[in-house]
């Protein structure tokens, strides 16, 4: 099946006013420790706490440990394989998370968003700044026609910057998806809230 995402030149950095947005498409024979940049370890590290309970490539059941940094610049790198694109996202030299574009229906095309923030650097506006920039991106660039972000319902945060890409990009909140993943900490099952934005041919 076609797929309009194959005629797209990507560039290697999305840009804002304050923020470089750098596309990760590493090789896979490069997948170790000497090629996790250590900015990006470090942050990693830096976040456990938050990011235990919400990502499946977290070991919640160990404090710190460099597997799950690696596991995540695993994924990363597979990204580029299914059309998907995820960005390590700097202000300056300082690097203040990630954001993803993760492909669901290359034929439409269709993505799911996600994102996370370094803990140290939150309440800034990082994140909304980069995932707006991405989003941008997807809508003007690569023609998306069905953008999708499922923060949990309790975690406040994600919610809020859902909640201005409703104002700004005409998101649409659509409900809740019940028992949709199970908390990585407490193994219980948790609700999503559903954001959309679509846009016809």
């Amino acid at each position: 099946m076609h797929s309009p995402i194959s005629e797209i030149e990507f560039p290697q950095n999305l840009t804002t006013e304050r923020l470089t947005l750098k596309r990760i498409c590493h090789r896979r024979e490069e997948w170790d420790e000497h090629h996790i940049p250590t900015d990006i370890l470090r942050g990693i590290q830096q976040s456990i706490p938050e990011l235990k309970q919400r990502f499946s490539w977290m070991y919640p059941d160990v404090p710190q440990s460099y597997e799950m940094s690696k596991t995540y610049w695993d994924m990363a790198g597979l990204a580029i394989q299914n059309h998907s694109f995820h960005f390590a996202v700097y202000c300056g030299n300082k690097f203040v998370g990630f954001v993803s574009l993760d492909g669901r229906e290359p034929a439409l095309p269709s993505f799911s968003i996600g994102y996370w923030c370094v803990t140290p650097h939150a309440g800034n506006g990082y994140i909304f700044e980069a995932v707006s920039e991405v989003i941008r991106f997807a809508i003007e660039d690569v023609k998306a026609k069905r953008l999708d972000i499922t923060p949990a319902v309790d975690n406040a945060p994600s919610r809020a910057i859902c909640e201005k890409l409703v104002q700004k990009f005409n998101f649409e909140y659509v409900g809740v998806k019940k028992n949709a993943w199970r908390h990585l900490v407490t193994n219980t099952l948790c609700d999503c809230a559903i954001y959309v934005f679509s846009q016809p041919d």
